[in-house]
Order: C-alpha cells, then structure tokens, then sequence
C-alpha cells in the first residue's frame, strides 16, 4: 500500500473510543482462554491454544463495533469512513497496524498493562 494518510498524534480523548472497541471485541471472554488451558502440559501448546481462542473471540465479536472502528479511524487518519469501508482489505490492515505502532498507542497499552503486573 502506498502510505497516502497520515496518522494525527493520540490524545486523552481518543482512550474512550478505544476501550469501547476493545471492550466489545470481547476482552471479558479472554480470562476463560486462560482457565480452559491450565491443563495443557506444554507452555508452547497453552500459548498457541490461548493466541487461536482469543482471535476467535475477537472474530466472533468485532462486527458490533465495526462503526467504531470506521469513526476512530477516520478521526485519526483523516480518511472519510466511507472511503475506509471500500478501502481493499490489505490496504486497511496496513492503516490498523499503522495506528498501533504509534509510539502513543504503544506507551497507553504499556501504561494498562501495567495495571495488571505486578512485581
């Protein structure tokens, strides 16, 4: 895909829109990954099984949000959402992948994540 956008910085506002998407993806159903896998002997085995049933989850449930995904997109890309939904669907996940390796959207999961280690 020719980068032909340019992703705007994120700011304190643009945490809303992402945990509503994240949170009807289905995070909630990621804890039972987890538990139904504890029996699994392997660790390579249990994290494989886990990595399947979370992107199943997220399958399963990423086209309640999909008008949520369009808006956030579009208000971070300046790409009108119409054009985002005919856009072909390897030049859309490239715009995903885009939007999560700002240094923004990186340092806010590392910031989470760190709500749920401890030392």
């Amino acid at each position: 895909m020719e980068k032909n956008f340019k992703i705007r910085s994120f700011c304190a506002d643009d945490i809303f829109p992402m945990c509503d998407i994240i949170g009807k993806c289905g995070i909630a159903e990621f804890k039972n990954c987890f538990l139904a896998n504890t029996k699994e002997k392997s660790e390579y085995n249990a994290g494989v099984n886990v990595i399947f049933e979370m992107a199943g989850i997220i399958c399963r449930n990423i086209s309640s949000c999909k008008n949520e995904i369009y808006s956030f997109l579009s208000d971070l890309s300046g790409i009108s959402e119409i054009k985002l939904k005919i856009m072909k669907p390897a030049d859309f996940t490239y715009l995903i992948k885009e939007v999560f390796n700002q240094k923004e959207a990186v340092d806010f999961f590392t910031a989470v994540s760190e709500f749920f280690i401890s030392d």
